[in-house]
């Protein structure tokens, strides 16, 4: 293959990306300035993948813009690649499966793209590793064999491009999954950063991988991209084997937020959630020790530090969560636990990996929460920080994705309002909104199982009635009679507290307290729940809803006089 500065089209060894339906079988592919593979891989259902090889190449396989639902992986040996073993970037779904990928400086790098999140479009977009070996580091290798003057990254790809490093400097097995709204800005923009906000969901699973050597030179077997900012979907473990791999200084490291992405084009004035809201799973303790343990991180990351350059702290708490409504202020100090919730029963669950820079979490169950602005300005109008609180003394701040926009050379500053927080199932929370609550908002639990649940309370500033949607259909409150006409009655005799969900109440089991400004409800399993807010107000003597398009003076003129 021809060296080109300026040519970024990753040419390749073989090249089958204008094709869905190449059959390969038994190629060897080695030496290549770019890709051994460039291609749309093979279709999930697919049989004519077998045995290829691709070694000392930039890149072992690149998988761009595929037009299959699911592309697999299958058969392959990947070794000495001196960027990616697998480099995906496509709308696909990915599987790897029955692979090996040896001493390559990053083993597997993806990003699923779309849909946009702006579409507020749900898919079951996911990747799959299975039945794999991933190899570190040769015993004989140096820890400085790269770190020459010549950096064949940016001399042969040309500018806009730089591969991603572990957050210790070494080899990576695996980079967290980057599932995003659209393609990365690749060539004007480096490759591996997104440039576009994430997608709503997203899953990762991981079964049946044998990590080999990853032991030494700072080489992690997992960790996340520095340039993503937005969400790191959650991830799923089981069925791992490890040799030669220190679990306490190899197994992973997450970097910290960067305090370069605080300005004003960017996550504006605190850190973007990325780096603050990733779950780890293992499902049959193979890596963390114990079934259902998992790795969470370090969501209050500088809040007490009192460098006000990163914008966190006790000041940044809505004021809706310190101000009682006789105007009554409450001290922050009643919620001590700063950062993701820790706490169940009472008793702490977690404890922090100094080399992981996240906590391992024994006896919970966590899921990923999505929260949801359905409003046409949800870019243009700023509702973060979000706090979510318990009664037992956490709060968690959530900022939001960055500013990924465009406009006249300039960023947009526009940012969309998805937010993504992690909750422990079968508590109860309190959502707190720094700004006016959006007329349509939608909850969803990432991978939930049909029985995983919370109890939600958010807090409404004003008394509008409020409707809540499951599964498509109307949920009445708990304190409606729906009458012969189908129509409901709002009016009853019990009290709020008789009428707010339990956690033992079915899903989309909702009350709005409206003296109180609670709009409380169910979530369960994982699909969304979706609260729009009503024209209509509630009007305290009368059992009826007058609606903001009527005329409201007549009725009440009406009402009173009859």
């Amino acid at each position: 293959v021809a060296i080109t500065a300026g040519n970024y089209f990753m040419d390749a060894c073989i090249e089958t990306w204008e094709t869905k339906t190449a059959s390969l079988k038994d190629n060897r592919c080695g030496g290549s300035e770019r890709a051994g593979f460039s291609t749309q891989g093979e279709e999930l259902s697919g049989t004519f993948w077998q045995n290829n090889v691709a070694h000392s190449c930039l890149w072992g396989i690149f998988v761009r813009k595929s037009k299959h639902d699911v592309v697999k992986l299958n058969k392959m040996s990947l070794w000495q690649n001196y960027d990616f073993g697998v480099a995906h970037f496509s709308t696909s779904s990915l599987v790897v499966q029955d692979c090996v990928l040896a001493d390559n400086g990053r083993s597997i790098f993806n990003m699923v793209v779309g849909p946009n999140p702006l579409d507020h479009t749900l898919t079951n977009k996911y990747v799959e590793y299975k039945n794999t070996l991933i190899y570190g580091r040769r015993d004989d290798s140096s820890c400085d064999e790269r770190k020459t003057d010549v950096n064949p990254t940016s001399k042969l790809t040309g500018i806009g491009y730089h591969p991603p490093v572990a957050g210790k400097g070494g080899r990576v097995g695996m980079f967290l999954s980057n599932f995003i709204g659209g393609f990365p800005g690749w060539p004007k923009f480096a490759i591996t950063s997104p440039m576009t906000y994430s997608s709503i969901k997203g899953i990762t699973t991981i079964n049946g991988l044998t990590i080999a050597n990853f032991g030494r030179c700072n080489d992690v077997v997992i960790s996340d991209l520095r340039s993503n900012g937005d969400c790191f979907h959650p991830v799923k473990m089981s069925g791992m084997t490890y040799s030669g791999v220190d679990m306490e200084s190899n197994l992973l490291h997450m970097n910290n937020p960067s305090l370069g992405f605080v300005n004003s084009a960017d996550c504006v004035d605190m850190p973007c959630d990325a780096k603050k809201k990733i779950l780890i799973t293992d499902l049959d303790g193979t890596t963390l020790g114990k079934a259902g343990d998992t790795l969470t991180s370090r969501s209050e990351f500088q809040w007490d530090s009192g460098d006000q350059r990163w914008g966190m702290g006790d000041y940044r708490i809505p004021n809706q969560m310190t101000t009682l409504l006789n105007g009554s202020f409450v001290k922050p100090s009643n919620w001590p636990n700063k950062g993701i919730d820790r706490v169940l029963n009472g008793d702490t669950k977690c404890e922090y990996k100094e080399n992981y820079n996240m906590y391992k979490c024994s006896g919970v169950t966590y899921k990923m929460l999505v929260i949801e602005s359905m409003d046409g300005d949800t870019e243009l109008r700023r509702l973060s920080p979000l706090a979510l609180a318990t009664d037992d003394g956490s709060v968690d701040l959530i900022n939001g994705p960055m500013d990924h926009g465009w406009c006249g050379g300039y960023t947009c500053q526009q940012r969309i309002s998805t937010f993504y927080a992690l909750v422990i199932v079968g508590k109860e929370y309190k959502l707190y909104l720094t700004s006016t609550q959006p007329q349509s908002m939608r909850y969803m639990l990432i991978d939930a199982a049909a029985g995983d649940k919370i109890k939600l309370d958010i807090w409404y500033s004003k008394s509008q009635r409020l409707d809540v949607y499951y599964k498509g259909k109307y949920k009445a409150p708990t304190n409606a009679q729906k009458k012969a006409d189908g129509s409901y009655s709002y009016a009853t005799d019990k009290t709020a507290e008789e009428l707010y969900p339990k956690l033992s109440s079915a899903a989309g089991t909702n009350f709005f307290d409206s003296k109180a400004h609670w709009m409380s409800m169910i979530i369960q399993g994982s699909d969304p729940f979706t609260i729009k807010t009503s024209p209509k107000v509630g009007a305290k003597d009368f059992d009826t809803i007058l609606s903001f398009h009527d005329n409201i003076f007549a009725q009440i003129t009406r009402r009173n006089i009859d």
